[in-house]
């Protein structure tokens, strides 16, 4: 595989991941509130186990795609300029993937406490499960606010989606605006995914040509 090759199958991964992020996210459904009973918790974890497994190990499987492609993105934008807005959008990512990978943690150490009938650690882990949505809405939004600048520095990708991301990522920390961002950062990659895809990597032909060796000015 060549180097555009390679450039053309990371940035694919953003659509792939968005896709299974959505689907994971609507198949979880709505788990036990924070104020349910030790042992609602470990009856609604006994029920869905083989779920709750599934999805807590296909976490890795998400951070891994969402990580590849923020790197290739920010690789691709820093070809027209070298802007900060790019690094601010891989350090989103990078909260993102913590948030995903805490639920998971949780959802695993749930799982494992309602097999073994712990109802008060199922309890306790169940009221943190229910907060786990900070880190989370935060690596969203710090995402969108990086994309959207790198966007409206670089001209990598049309102003339009530039402005969209930023709009979103400002709205995804005012309060119930969270859930704003938790559809717009996935559709976002998705739309940038694929307009990135398809016109193949251009950074090569936006990077400045080095100098020949042995030239000098005249």
């Amino acid at each position: 595989m060549n180097g555009s090759q390679q450039s053309r199958f990371l940035i694919w991964l953003g659509p792939v991941f968005a896709v299974l992020f959505l689907g994971a996210s609507l198949v979880a459904g709505d788990g036990p509130s924070e104020k349910a009973s030790g042992a609602k918790v470990v009856a609604y974890f006994e029920a869905h186990q083989g779920r709750t497994l599934t999805q807590a190990f296909g976490a890795a499987a998400l951070a891994t795609l969402l990580m590849l492609f923020a790197g290739e993105l920010r690789r691709r934008a820093r070809a027209y300029a070298d802007t900060a807005s790019a690094t601010v959008m891989v350090a989103g990512a990078v909260v993102w993937i913590g948030g995903i990978l805490l639920g998971a943690l949780l959802e695993l150490g749930l799982s494992t406490s309602a097999d073994h009938h712990q109802a008060q650690v199922a309890q306790t882990l169940n009221v943190l499960n229910s907060a786990s949505w900070l880190p989370f809405i935060a690596g969203l939004a710090i995402f969108l606010v990086g994309a959207g600048g790198m966007v409206l520095q670089t001209g990598l990708l049309p102003k339009w989606l530039g402005w969209v991301a930023c709009l979103g990522g400002v709205v995804s920390l005012l309060g119930p605006g969270g859930f704003v961002g938790f559809f717009l950062a996935p559709a976002w990659i998705v739309v940038a995914g694929i307009m990135l895809g398809v016109r193949g990597d251009t950074a090569t032909s936006a990077a400045p040509s080095p100098a020949p060796v042995g030239s000098h000015a005249a």
